[in-house]
């Protein structure tokens, strides 16, 4: 049952999606021969291949079809399932062809290889899980305005974060601020565990941070749906 509603999602919004793609691709043309690093070509590519995939949602709630997509003989939460996994893979899809610009673009700065490094791959995973983990289960229960509510709140969060840092700072100016003092904090103890764990342990255990997170945004999108009415 999974790859059909695959299936559907992908007849339902081919069309819509060549444009948005193509933009991708003339984008990442230009990048490529522009990009300061690869983690930074990486990183920037995966956000906006993450934005990507919420086409297929904004287009569900621009033509109200969620109801009718809830009336197949299907759950709610194989709905959702098949929605998490159409997101992953546009956005790897995405990457897919970034990858192959950088490779052909004459005047390309990103090597390939240095892409496929483990902490920048994982890097581009923790942006990608950022963003689906949080705002995919808003897209899926609020459509357009769910989506709007998670931009405005990160808005504002940064807002907050942006003045307890300035005024932490500023009160204490031979000390580091509060935000600074955290992420100097936290980097430090990341990089404590990578020395802990190795590498390879390291890296693993951020893999399994980020299917929990991923597994977490699916649960969360899954109890909003069923209380979703229409």
């Amino acid at each position: 049952m999974l790859h059909r509603l695959l299936l559907r999602e992908w007849i339902l919004t081919r069309r819509a999606l060549l444009a948005p793609f193509g933009i991708f691709a003339v984008f990442q043309a230009y990048f490529v021969c522009r990009s300061v690093s690869p983690r930074h070509w990486l990183v920037f590519a995966a956000v906006y291949a993450s934005f990507l995939s919420l086409i297929p949602f904004l287009r569900e709630d621009k033509f109200h079809a969620a109801a009718w997509s809830c009336t197949l003989p299907v759950r709610r939460q194989d709905l959702v399932r098949a929605r998490f996994l159409a997101a992953w893979i546009m956005v790897t899809a995405a990457l897919a062809l970034g990858l192959v610009l950088a490779g052909v673009m004459p005047g390309s700065r990103v090597p390939i290889a240095a892409v496929f490094e483990p902490s920048t791959l994982l890097l581009a995973a923790t942006a990608v899980t950022a963003i689906l983990a949080l705002m995919l289960p808003f897209a899926i229960r609020f459509g357009l305005v769910g989506v709007l509510i998670f931009l405005v709140g990160f808005q504002l969060l940064g807002t907050v974060v942006l003045l307890i840092a300035v005024n932490t700072s500023a009160r204490a100016r031979p000390s580091p601020g509060v935000l600074t003092g955290g992420i100097e904090a936290l980097t430090d103890a990341l990089v404590a565990l990578r020395d802990f764990l190795s590498p390879t342990g390291f890296y693993l255990a951020v893999a399994l941070a980020l299917i929990l997170a991923n597994w977490l945004g699916f649960r969360l999108a899954v109890a909003l749906f069923r209380r979703r009415e229409f």
